[in-house]
Formats: structure tokens, sequence, C-alpha cells
């Protein structure tokens, strides 16, 4: 009988420990994101909270001209890149969520890439004194792993995401 309570309270405490991500902690709606926070802080703050090795955020500007479907083909392509499967995406309200199945550090991690884009951005000036305008794209990406109570080393998967994405978006 003692065995049975120690296995009971053993596996009650070891899934206390566990940090589970689930689909359901994740918006499905961009308008759920407070970008004009994160455009603020990134304007602002050399090196914002969500750029750290221990945040699962990340948050960043591109000036490009790219409508919303080829945009999120092009998030798709590095999400799948990065290991991940599409699960849930909607071109109306500008989200994508993807799955990667169990790694060194974590069982799996759920990602979500959120996508704004804001209109008639002044872009360059030209010589008859009439400006370009430009689109800029704003990119939130949020990640959750699955993990033991055995932890792991800090790692920001939605910022190495991020970056992957702002590299090939620069070289369009």
């Amino acid at each position: 009988m003692k065995k049975y309570i120690y296995l009971a309270v053993l596996t009650v405490l070891l899934n206390s420990c566990l940090s589970i991500a689930s689909f359901d902690d994740f918006p499905r709606d961009s308008d759920k994101i407070d970008f004009k926070k994160y455009s603020k802080e990134f304007e602002e703050k050399s090196e914002p909270f969500w750029t750290t090795s221990t945040s699962n955020e990340y948050y960043f500007e591109i000036d490009l001209e790219l409508d919303d479907q080829k945009l999120e083909l092009l998030i798709k392509q590095v999400m799948r890149n990065d290991g991940y499967r599409i699960k849930i995406s909607d071109l109306q309200k500008k989200f994508i969520i993807g799955k990667r199945g169990m790694r060194m550090n974590e069982w799996n991690s759920i990602i979500g890439v959120y996508y704004h884009q804001k209109e008639n951005v002044p872009g360059k000036k030209m010589s008859n004194s009439s400006m370009i305008k430009k689109r800029k794209i704003q990119i939130y990406v949020r990640c959750e792993i699955t993990q033991d109570i055995t932890g792991g080393w800090s790692e920001n998967r939605a910022k190495d995401l991020a970056l992957d994405l702002k590299e090939v978006m620069e070289n369009i």
C-alpha cells in the first residue's frame, strides 16, 4: 500500500514540475498582439527584454513590399525549414501556429507567428522632394515548450525562428 501512495505522490510531483505547451496558450488573431507596445520598445530600447535568451518571444520590423498571401507562404516556409509542422493558420487573422517534436532540450515546442502590416510608412526622399511610401511589416513570434523537470539550457526559440525569417526577408 505504501508503494502505491509513494508512486501517486511522485507522479503528482513530476507532473506539476512539467512545463506543458498547449495550442490554447496562443491567441487566434494578430489583433490580440499589442504591436504598438512592441514597436515602441523596439524603437526606444537598445536591448528589449524579448531579445534575451531567457525570453520566449521576439519582435522585429522590416520595410518590405509583400502582400499578406506571399508573407504567409514565406513564414510557413521558414517555419518548416526550422522543423515546425504548420498546425493552424489564418490569412484573415494573420497568424500561423506550428509544432515541432522532440529535441535535445524539449519534448516538443509550439510556436506562433503573428504579423501586421502598416501602410504608408514614409520611405526615402526622392530628388523631386516627394516621398516613396513603403509598407512596414511587424512580426511577433512566441514559443512555448514542453519540458521535464531536468530543465536545460536557456534558449530563445522564438528569436531563432524570427532571425531566420528576418534574414530571408532582408534578402528578397
